[in-house]
This record gives structure tokens, sequence and C-alpha cells, in this order.
């Protein structure tokens, strides 16, 4: 795959999700209205779901461990695969429609996680 369309296949997956649950637009849209988490709770509750994460892979075998990371890298193949079609599928106006978008969900993830406080 071109270094250009690494970065799409993420976004093509979210969109494609986005389309199928047309719900999730409303809830996330609902969720910048109220105050949430400041900056700080957030990064804590990451670092603890990140120290969580990494006890558990711990207490798997070498066996499991094994087991799930080569699960995980078929299913992210196949993930891959799959946005790849999807966007390959899509016309030149479609594609640049989904990269608008793109960049205005950033732009606006970008612009709430500046106003919260640290």
């Amino acid at each position: 795959m071109a270094k250009g369309k690494a970065f799409l296949v993420p976004v093509v997956i979210l969109v494609v999700v986005g389309l199928l649950c047309p719900g999730m637009a409303v809830n996330a849209q609902g969720m910048g209205k109220r105050p949430g988490l400041s900056q700080t709770e957030i990064k804590e509750k990451g670092q603890a779901a990140h120290e969580k994460g990494k006890m558990r892979w711990e207490s798997l075998s070498p066996e499991e461990q094994a087991y799930v990371a080569e699960k995980g890298k078929e299913r992210a193949a196949q993930a891959k695969m799959t946005a790849e079609q999807y966007w390959n599928s899509l016309s030149a106006e479609e594609q640049q429609k989904l990269l608008e978008g793109k960049e205005r969900v950033v732009e606006r993830a970008r612009d709430r996680w500046q106003k919260k406080t640290p």
C-alpha cells in the first residue's frame, strides 16, 4: 500500500462504522455539550487502563500471548484489506468528500480537547 493511503485506512473504517451506525454520531455530538472529564482525568483513566491491560497481558502464558498476537495480526490484516477494498470502490469525488469530513472531525476533536482544563 502506498504511504499516502496508510493513514486513510483507519479513517475509512471509522466512516464505514459511522454510516452503518448513524445513531453513534448523534450520541457523539451530545457528548460535546457536557463538560465531561478534564484532560488530566482523561490521561489518568487512560494510564490506568493501560496498566490494567499490561497486567492482563503479563498474566497470559507465552503460548496464549503468541495466540492473541497472531489473532490480532490476522484481524488487523482483514480490516485493512476490507477498508482498502471499500476505499478503492469509491469515486474520486466520494473519496474527497470523506477526506473533507475527516478534517472537520479532527478539527472539532482538537478544539474540544484544547477547551478542556488541564
